[in-house]
């Protein structure tokens, strides 16, 4: 791998598969804890999280997106 800095004019690309511009945290209840991860994981994974996630209107109205 080249240690080399890269040039200062140069303009940085986005890592597409580490770049989550779009998917914000979740936060689940489980057994009275509570978990803040980020939702790509669950989109990626699961066809009724994505189903889920892409339902909601407002961020306010999300499942998932307060610790009420």
């Amino acid at each position: 791998m080249d240690d080399a800095p890269s040039p200062q004019n140069s303009t940085p690309t986005r890592v597409e598969s580490f770049y989550f511009d779009d998917d914000p945290m979740a936060i689940f209840l489980v057994e009275d804890k509570l978990f803040k991860v980020h939702r790509h994981f669950f989109i990626e994974g699961s066809q009724i999280f994505r189903d889920m996630f892409s339902q909601v209107k407002t961020p306010e109205e999300a499942e998932g997106m307060s610790d009420d």
